[in-house]
């Protein structure tokens, strides 16, 4: 089980790598959508990193 928890955090720090490399094609602002607002898209990507950080907290619990 516990190799299983471990595959599941490195497999989740990738995913967080991608979102950081990535972070402006995905969070940035939207072309096709100029009226979309800083605090539309803040809030957005706070939901993702609060979600990320959780998961990520739970499976390091989880481990140790």
């Amino acid at each position: 089980m516990i190799i299983f928890a471990v595959l599941c955090l490195l497999i989740w720090l990738w995913i967080g790598f991608y979102l950081v490399i990535n972070w402006g094609k995905l969070f940035g602002a939207d072309q096709d959508n100029p009226s979309e607002t800083e605090g539309a898209r803040s809030l957005g990507v706070t939901h993702i990193v609060v979600i990320w950080l959780v998961i990520a907290y739970m499976l390091v619990r989880f481990i140790f």
